[in-house]
């Protein structure tokens, strides 16, 4: 119980974004008027925010189950309901379609 309690609250110093109210509040503002979350991390240190989170924070706050009640993941560009795994995005079929097998075929 000791050790569950240490990892939340490790977990709960590293989101920023849940953390600093302003900070989200002006993330959501920008996605809102069809920014993107590379442009959000890009210009943060320019529109006078002290505190800088990367773009992968801003899509890891989107798609969390912490903003699905505000639905972000619609003003994305991609417009997805969720991301999905690395590797698991594109499923490869058969490089080469089974259409006639070796033995169905005629002999020399």
């Amino acid at each position: 119980m000791t050790a569950q309690r240490t990892a939340d609250a490790r977990r709960a110093r590293r989101r920023k974004l849940i953390r600093l109210d302003d900070l989200r509040a002006h993330v959501i503002a920008q996605l809102r008027i069809s920014w993107t979350p590379g442009q959000i991390a890009g210009r943060l240190g320019y529109d006078g925010q002290p505190i800088r989170v990367s773009h992968e924070t801003i899509y890891a706050y989107v798609y969390s189950a912490d903003s699905q009640s505000e639905e972000l993941a619609r003003y994305l560009p991609s417009r997805r309901k969720k991301r999905r795994p690395r590797y698991a995005r594109r499923p490869r079929g058969q490089v080469f379609p089974p259409d006639r097998s070796i033995h169905q075929r005629p002999e020399l």
